[in-house]
């Protein structure tokens, strides 16, 4: 005891020294910091890389950035599960394309980048149970997933034409999850040298200039702009599909796909009136009448026919019985539309003017190669930065909760899939379907080291390197 008593008596002599006070300071402190990051990372937090593509385009996984020669889209592609370590040929990208004007793409000459890098709360669930709509990490057959948790315990769910059925429900997204969760399919800025005049029919004909922007002078008559999905075939416009460009070509997507939603910036350049924005699920087509620099309400309504019977007057209307908030104004607005899950919302400038306006299950669909129609009636305006999207179409792959076979959850068990459903092993393809509450790490919640490949030239050598992309930090929705 005295001789510990000696020693202890000696170091604390040592430690008072100035010039060691800092040094033993500084030692403490770098200490403390790695004992408080084992901790966190033992207990609370843990980084994870997302390897490959089963959640694109919310989360990438190992990848190529390229550029279309054609309309200049950024479009991302995956590592095919062929090419193991990324040093793969031509022949894994071959069938490389841009979802947005159809142009095949030299995916092969650009350099990868890293999957992106979450980071997962391991302490989420101890607080709370996993929620629909949420992307979870789990560990099963010794591998780690990332997936987004789609059945809750003791539900009895189906997957139907896209959908999701809980108990013969259709399960339906808010805004904000359907926002999260969206595919984009057109995007009115990415313009290819000969213009997008396959894209549009413009009614009655007056001349549209194919730029950049979307006009409509409904000053004298109501004006028409109907979308059309292309590339046209042989003179036809193919409906929708779940393709995801990410998977190269090598995975093709051939389901319809029915939900869709709309953004863009609205000019008002003239006039006073109504603007009436149009989308189409396969089964109904859902009205959005703004009226623009006159006082009145957004009103929504289901109008149940083509939108060639609109044009001629022929549509049969009937009122959704669902009003909103005041308009659009002079000026530049920001327009949202989503018609998803049989669920209509509408934005203006980030305010609720519709929210949730639901229609009935629908029943049998079919293939959707018009979604959405705009009219001016008394107004002319401008579309600008116009987009397309499509909601994620869990597709028929696999034996569980498909072909009509339900599964059945227990009272801790979870049904998990991922977004980029044609390409994704999940719930559909592992024993009962399901995953035990046991098996869930914690709930991925921030995209915190993205990355983009730099290369490196030194003395006439030169290697590829990663560097963070800041500017891709973010929250997962």
């Amino acid at each position: 005891m005295q001789q510990a008593a000696t020693a202890r008596k000696a170091y604390e002599r040592w430690r008072r020294t100035p010039q060691r006070a800092f040094r033993v300071r500084g030692l403490e402190g770098t200490v403390l910091l790695i004992i408080a990051a084992v901790l966190v990372h033992a207990f609370a937090l843990e980084p994870f890389q997302v390897p490959t593509g089963s959640m694109a385009p919310a989360l990438v996984g190992h990848h190529r950035n390229c550029l279309c020669p054609n309309c200049g889209m950024a479009v991302a592609i995956g590592r095919p599960r062929a090419d193991l370590d990324g040093q793969g040929g031509s022949r894994f990208y071959a069938k490389a394309f841009c979802p947005n004007c159809g142009e095949a793409l030299q995916a092969s000459d650009v350099p990868e980048t890293a999957g992106d890098q979450v980071l997962v709360n391991k302490i989420a669930f101890a607080l709370r149970r996993p929620r629909r709509w949420e992307v979870v990490v789990l560990r099963l057959f010794g591998r780690v997933f990332i997936k987004r948790v789609i059945g809750l315990p003791g539900e009895t769910l189906v997957i139907e034409d896209g959908d999701i059925y809980v108990d013969d429900r259709l399960v339906r997204k808010s805004f904000e999850q359907a926002m999260a969760m969206r595919v984009l399919v057109f995007e009115q800025s990415c313009r290819p040298a000969d213009g997008w005049a396959d894209r549009w029919e413009l009614s009655p004909d007056s001349g549209t200039d194919d730029g950049l922007d979307l006009r409509l002078d409904g000053r004298v008559g109501p004006q028409t702009l109907t979308y059309r999905n292309g590339p046209p075939v042989a003179g036809k416009y193919p409906p929708v599909r779940d393709e995801y460009a990410y998977n190269g070509g090598l995975v093709g997507g051939n389901e319809m796909v029915h939900d869709f939603s709309i953004d863009a910036d609205v000019d008002v350049l003239g006039g006073a009136g109504t603007l009436k924005l149009r989308l189409c699920d396969g089964r109904d087509w859902v009205e959005a009448a703004l009226p623009v620099a006159r006082a009145g309400e957004v009103e929504a309504r289901s109008l149940g026919c083509s939108p060639f019977a609109l044009r001629e007057g022929r549509a049969d209307h009937a009122a959704l019985s669902a009003r909103g908030a005041r308009g659009l104004q002079n000026g530049r607005h920001r327009v949202e539309m989503a018609f998803v899950d049989r669920r209509l919302n509408v934005r203006i400038d980030g305010r609720r003017v519709l929210e949730d306006v639901d229609l009935p299950a629908p029943g049998p669909r079919v293939g959707v190669s018009r979604p959405v129609q705009i009219e001016a009636d008394g107004v002319a305006i401008a579309l600008r930065g116009f987009r397309l999207y499509r909601d994620v179409h869990y597709t028929q792959r696999g034996r569980c909760a498909v072909i009509g076979e339900p599964v059945h959850l227990g009272d801790e068990q979870y049904f998990v899939l991922g977004d980029n459903s044609p390409n994704s092993e999940d719930s559909r393809f592992w024993p009962q379907g399901a995953v035990s509450e046991a098996q869930l790490v914690g709930s991925a919640f921030l995209v915190h080291l993205p990355s983009v490949p730099i290369e490196w030239r030194y003395a006439g050598s030169s290697w590829l390197g990663q560097l963070p992309d800041v500017g891709r930090i973010r929250l997962i929705r």
